[in-house]
């Protein structure tokens, strides 16, 4: 330890720029200044501290969110969440504009000052100030990240539950078709009746038709959410294929119930037309006289109206009793396969 008696004495031992004005350095100083800035510092730094412990609880908060299962639900939460985020981004934003400014003045030369030169304390809290900033800048952007990815959740969280609403709706009303259209048995008795049970079907297929058309967009839209890897894919995909294979069902259902109904169309045409052909016959032997076969010629002519008459059997397409069977078996009733049979023998 060295005794020193004057200023003088301190010079020889201290260069003069390691020393402040006070003891004839070149090092300004003033502690009234010091104490100011610390304490700005401080609370810039407890501001920083208290920012940082926000969004930690945020993000904790956010990160163990449970994701809703309704619409509504999902929208509240994503506009309460993204609300939060909001007014954390604008109290970073604050604490940045705040060391900002606190940087600057600190940085800010008096007009007393001999040198540009920071002292050593003000380039110290120079440095703590900029460290702080950048811990801010490094904690923004690493809540831009998190938020990113938890925001893109909580989106693709809102597409499943309109996804899962519409897909219900959809299976509900496709079902209740398919279900009105399994119900339908009828084929019709006469060609009048099989022509309103066609009407009727077609009115069902122009209904069911805007079923399916929502139903092909609903798939399509769950394709897209799978090329995007949605997180839900192992959700979707069985979705998208039992929508597709209830519209197939349907369709499939539909054709051969309009198929059943032109076949039964045709056999009530063909059965209308042998009443009125048997009707015409026995019209045809009633009203010979029957002294007109007394005569060779009558008889005659008789005979070739009668072979005319059944010359016309053909256009009623029933030469053919297998085919017949086969073509209108799933819509003869038990009568009318007696009935048909009664006719062949009465023909053949």
């Amino acid at each position: 330890m060295v005794m020193l008696n004057s200023v003088s004495e301190l010079h020889e031992h201290l260069d003069r720029s390691q020393l402040t004005e006070e003891l004839g350095g070149f090092i300004r100083y003033e502690h009234h200044d010091w104490i100011e800035q610390r304490s700005a510092i401080e609370k810039f730094a407890s501001n920083t501290h208290d920012i940082a412990k926000t969004l930690q609880q945020l993000g904790t908060e956010l990160a163990e969110t449970e994701l809703p299962n309704d619409i509504s639900t999902t929208e509240s939460l994503l506009e309460q969440q993204r609300k939060q985020k909001e007014e954390i981004k604008d109290d970073l934003a604050e604490a940045q504009r705040h060391g900002e400014t606190l940087l600057s003045i600190i940085r800010r030369p008096s007009s007393d000052t001999v040198t540009a030169d920071l002292c050593p304390s003000t380039a110290t809290n120079v440095s703590t100030i900029e460290r702080y900033i950048i811990q801010l800048e490094e904690t923004d952007k690493a809540f831009d990240e998190f938020w990113s990815s938890h925001e893109l959740k909580l989106s693709q969280c809102l597409q499943l539950r309109h996804f899962e609403t519409e897909f219900r709706e959809l299976k509900g009303t496709m079902d209740a078709l398919q279900e009105q259209l399994c119900e339908t048995q009828e084929t019709g008795d006469s060609v009048a009746r099989v022509d309103a049970l066609l009407k009727e079907a077609s009115q069902l297929e122009n209904k069911a038709k805007v079923g399916m058309d929502k139903a092909r967009r609903l798939v399509a839209r769950g394709d897209e959410l799978i090329s995007e890897n949605h997180y839900a894919v192992d959700s979707i995909r069985p979705k998208c294929h039992e929508m597709q294979l209830v519209c197939d069902d349907f369709t499939v259902a539909m054709e051969k119930r309009v198929d059943l109904l032109n076949r039964s169309h045709d056999l009530q045409q063909r059965l209308e037309k042998a009443n009125r052909w048997c009707t015409q016959g026995v019209d045809l032997l009633a009203s010979q006289p029957i002294d007109k076969c007394q005569t060779q010629e009558g008889a005659e002519s008789a005979l070739k109206e009668c072979s005319d008459f059944l010359k016309t059997f053909d256009d009623l397409r029933l030469q053919d009793p297998k085919e017949f069977h086969v073509k209108f078996e799933e819509m003869l009733t038990a009568e009318s396969k007696v009935g048909g049979g009664d006719m062949d023998g009465s023909i053949y």
